[in-house]
């Protein structure tokens, strides 16, 4: 359910936002899974 929410952001925020500030996203995105969200 939160993974599906987390995709559809990111497709939202990649219609404006800049690459990096996709890359932090992906690695926040990372950094949530490892702690086991």
């Amino acid at each position: 359910m939160l993974q599906t929410r987390v995709r559809d952001l990111l497709q939202r925020i990649e219609e404006y936002a800049s690459i990096d500030d996709i890359q932090k996203v992906k690695e926040l995105m990372n950094f949530s899974r490892n702690r086991d969200y």
